[in-house]
């Protein structure tokens, strides 16, 4: 008797293991399968205000249009041989804040430049080394201009987010944009306007 009692509790211990690594395998699986939240900064009301008050002022300001640009090989090329007939769609990046934020909107418009044409997004960002710079552009699959020093010297250059923008052929700019600091939800209604602006 105490020997079937015995049996009886070892299986029911087994039981009860087995269940639980069942349950851990199905809410592991199960959250794969959910989407993960999308990220955002979060940043104070005084901040947030500070930088869109830097994208008011930018608004409708003059880009040089000799400002050079270099590529990954170490060509210098003006910015009026990039911007010509059509409006170009801008992501400087140069200030990263938010590794993850920056990950989400990259990938974003990487997927928009590969719809539109390379050539009508403008990626944007400063690089300490040729190699460094060859290895984002390895990881996205998009051309990726280092700005050096340079900078667009607009208001919002100052600010320490990556920015989107537009630079219509007479090189003003207009639509700035702080992906990483605001809703996702935001983002999306954004370059949904901009896509039917420009390349729709």
């Amino acid at each position: 008797m105490k020997k079937e009692n015995l049996v009886i509790k070892i299986l029911l211990v087994i039981l009860l293991i087995s269940n639980g690594f069942l349950m851990y395998d199905y809410f592991n699986f199960k959250s794969k399968l959910e989407p993960k939240e999308p990220h955002t900064q979060v940043l104070d009301t005084a901040t947030y205000h500070k930088i869109y008050e830097a994208a008011e002022m930018s608004q409708f300001m003059q880009v040089n249009s000799e400002l050079i640009l270099k590529t990954s090989s170490g060509d210098e090329i003006p910015l009026k041989d990039l911007i010509k007939s059509e409006p170009v769609f801008v992501f400087d990046f140069e200030n990263i804040s938010c590794e993850e934020c920056f990950e989400q909107e990259m990938n974003r418009l990487v997927d928009m430049a590969n719809e539109v044409g390379n050539e009508r997004i403008l990626f944007v960002s400063s690089f300490a080394s040729s190699r460094e710079h060859m290895k984002m552009e390895k990881k996205y699959k998009v051309k990726i201009f280092n700005i050096g020093e340079n900078k667009f010297d607009l208001p919002v250059s100052n600010e320490a987010y990556p920015f989107t923008f537009v630079i219509n052929p007479d090189f003003k700019t207009e639509a700035f944009f702080f992906p990483t600091v605001d809703y996702f939800k935001m983002g999306k209604i954004y370059y949904s306007i901009v896509y039917n602006k420009l390349f729709s």
